[in-house]
Formats: structure tokens, C-alpha cells, sequence
């Protein structure tokens, strides 16, 4: 985003990129541009400090989804020995009882 000078004027600019290509979107000189200019770096700021809370809050939420990743994986390996202690085995991510054949009884 930028005043550009064209001739003896200066008119505000500002740019997004539509699909592969960058955009120049004319706002007008002077006042209008001022406007223009201030209401874009609102909504910038406002982006920004948004980006910051999610940035905060994912780094406030890491320690408690570590815990909960440790504490998933332990879980799993209690019940897969439980499970095949008692005689079960994992068949395509299921768990399944073993057959026995008779004379093996």
C-alpha cells in the first residue's frame, strides 16, 4: 500500500494478489486517499493483533495438548496389553478375539 506521484498529484494505492498476480487497486488523492490509507491500516492492525491472540493462545494451549498426547499414547498401551493378555489381537486397526482350535483346548 502506497501514495504513488503521477503528474503533480499523489494518489493512494493499495495491492492484493489474485491468483498468481498482484492487483493495484486506485482509492483516489487527498482526502479520499487519507481515508482510505487509515481505514486500511485498521483493518491491518486489527488482522495483526488477531493473529497475535491465536499465536498467544495456541502457545497457552501447547503444555495442556502435550499432557493430553502423553496421556492418549499411555492409554493406548494399557488397553493394547490389557487386550492381548486377555487374548485378543489387532486385525486392520479392530481388535478381535483369538480362535482357538479345539484340540488346542
Amino acid at each position: 500500500m502506497a501514495w504513488e506521484t503521477r503528474g503533480l498529484g499523489r494518489y493512494y494505492y493499495s495491492s492484493r494478489r489474485r491468483g498468481g498476480s498482484v492487483e493495484k487497486i486506485y482509492h483516489g488523492p487527498g482526502v479520499i486517499g487519507e481515508l482510505a490509507a487509515g481505514v486500511i491500516a485498521g483493518s491491518k492492525r486489527k488482522r495483526a493483533e488477531q493473529a497475535r491472540a491465536l499465536a498467544a493462545e495456541k502457545a497457552r494451549l501447547a503444555t495442556v495438548t502435550w499432557a493430553m498426547t502423553t496421556l492418549d499414547e499411555a492409554c493406548r498401551l494399557m488397553l493394547a496389553s490389557t487386550l492381548t493378555l486377555a487374548g485378543f489381537h489387532q486385525h486392520a486397526r479392530s481388535w478381535r478375539r483369538r480362535r482357538v482350535r479345539i484340540e488346542d483346548r
